[in-house]
């Protein structure tokens, strides 16, 4: 991924969704309210459903 097009998709995502500002589980909340699905955690794992990461079950949950 080119420098230019990461910074390109970081200020567009934070354009939308706003700066993080804490984490809670599989959950990060942002600065504009918004929660958004950690699917980055353990390395990645969690969005394998690999591990004890509870992102995938949550996002599951949130479908039905």
């Amino acid at each position: 991924m080119s420098e230019q097009f990461s910074k390109i998709l970081i200020s567009n995502m934070t354009a939308r969704y706003g700066t993080v500002r804490r984490a809670r589980g599989c959950f990060l909340y942002t600065a504009k309210n918004v929660r958004l699905t950690d699917l980055w955690q353990q390395g990645g794992r969690a969005i394998l459903g690999w591990g004890e990461g509870g992102a995938i079950c949550a996002f599951k949950r949130a479908a039905v």
